[in-house]
C-alpha cells in the first residue's frame, strides 16, 4: 500500500514538473492521459476502502468496468512520437516520463489489487481489520 501511495506522488510531482508539455499535447490527448490517471486513483481508493472492510469484495474477481486499457496510452505517445520533428520538439521525453510513471503506478496498484483480494477472499472471518484510533 504504501509503494502504490509513492508511485502516485511521484507521478503528481512528475505530471507537475512537466505540466507545461501536457498542456502543449491535442486535446484529445491530454482527455486520454487525464482517464487513464483519473482511473488509477479511483481504482486505488477503491483498493483502500475494499482493505478497511468500506467496500465489499467482488469473490468472483470481475470489476463492473473494464480497466483502462494502457495499450490506448502507449499508442498515443508513439504516434506522437512519429508525428513530431525530433529536432523541433525535445520535450517528448517529458512526455515519456509521465507516461512512464502511469504504467509504473497501474503496476503496482494491479499487485496490491491481487495482493487484497486473495486475502479477502481466503482469509473471510479470522483476519478482520482494526483501524479504530484508541486514547491509550
Amino acid at each position: 500500500m504504501i509503494l502504490c501511495s509513492q508511485k502516485a506522488y511521484e507521478l503528481l510531482k512528475i505530471q507537475n514538473r512537466y505540466e507545461n508539455d501536457y498542456l502543449q499535447l491535442e486535446p484529445m490527448k491530454q482527455e486520454v492521459m487525464r482517464q487513464q490517471i483519473d482511473y488509477l486513483a479511483d481504482k486505488h481508493e477503491q483498493l483502500l476502502l475494499t482493505y478497511i472492510d468500506r467496500v465489499a469484495v467482488d469473490t468472483e474477481y470481475i470489476e463492473d468496468h473494464l480497466a483502462q486499457d494502457p495499450k490506448e496510452l502507449m499508442d498515443l505517445f508513439l504516434n506522437e512520437m512519429k508525428s513530431d520533428d525530433p529536432e523541433n520538439n525535445p520535450d517528448e521525453y517529458h512526455l515519456m516520463r509521465i507516461i512512464a510513471c502511469v504504467f509504473a503506478y497501474q503496476e503496482t496498484l494491479d499487485y496490491l489489487e491481487k495482493l487484497i483480494h486473495s486475502f479477502k477472499i481466503r482469509h473471510t472471518d479470522e483476519n478482520k481489520i482494526d483501524i479504530s484510533v484508541t486514547d491509550e
